[in-house]
């Protein structure tokens, strides 16, 4: 598997009406493959894997091995509230041909979920019985749960758990997480105001829905860790006002070629 140093594009999942349409993910894919980023998550927040059928999700993730040129990573949402059925689609998204699969903290019953040695636990099952490597998705503010920094570097532990996507925006916890793990441990952001502050202390990138849209400008940190510093803020700095366009609900429309989400439809 390629390495996870970069900017990857967060996919949406392209509808018509209530269908996943794979020649509009496929007509995406081959505008961004002409970009340089690193690669792509598939059937992650973004993507709405969590609202989907299990056809809908392999139309999905067929469409996207076929589009996803050589080189390219591509990483697939497979997180769920049960860890058996995590299991599952991670075993699932292997067969389909993903390089690796992104995790997200189970979240269904808060209580049970909070403390890190359950959320260790979940992890750890997956990651052992995962045939390609996992990611940690640590996004506290959609599902309530923050992987405190104890608890990712014990999860990194395990030889099979490949890095951290992480959305909390918190760049201390990030620096612990860093100095915590192992340097193969591999820690991406989910934020555009997050990314340099990450990558000047070892962060290896990021996950960004902006990127969806100016794909070109993240181009130069295909390899973050060779670039210098001037060179990746000058695209952060400039991306703000197309972060305000991001979140007008005709442009997203517009951009991805796709109706209001499902996870909002009545």
């Amino acid at each position: 598997m390629p390495e996870l140093e970069g900017v990857l594009i967060p996919v949406p999942t392209p509808f018509r009406g209530d269908a996943v349409v794979p020649d509009q993910l496929h007509a995406n894919l081959e505008r961004w493959s002409r970009s340089g980023v690193t690669g792509y998550v598939v059937l992650g927040v973004t993507g709405e894997g969590a609202m989907l059928s299990d056809l809908e999700r392999d139309t999905v993730l067929g469409a996207a091995r076929e589009s996803i040129a050589p080189g390219k990573v591509f990483v697939a949402g497979t997180g769920c509230h049960a860890t058996l059925l995590a299991i599952r689609q991670t075993r699932r998204a292997a067969e389909m041909g993903a390089d690796a699969a992104l995790v997200l903290t189970p979240h269904a019953f808060a209580r049970a979920f909070s403390p890190a040695g359950a959320q260790i636990r979940h992890f750890l099952a997956v990651a052992e019985a995962s045939p390609i490597p996992i990611i940690v998705g640590n996004a506290p503010a959609d599902t309530g749960i923050n992987l405190d920094p104890d608890a990712v570097a014990r999860i990194a532990e395990h030889p099979n758990v490949r890095g951290l996507e992480d959305a909390s925006g918190n760049i201390p916890q990030v620096a612990e997480i860093i100095h915590l793990t192992p340097k193969s441990f591999q820690v991406l952001v989910s934020s555009a105001a997050a990314l340099v502050p990450s990558l000047t202390i070892g962060g290896a990138g990021g996950v960004l829905s902006s990127s969806g849209m100016v794909s070109n400008c993240f181009s130069s940190m295909n390899s973050p860790r060779s670039v210098n510093l001037r060179a990746r803020t000058s695209c952060p700095v400039a991306l703000s006002p197309q972060q305000r366009t991001v979140l007008s609900p005709a442009r997203w429309a517009q951009v991805w070629k796709s109706p209001t989400p499902r996870a909002s439809a009545p």
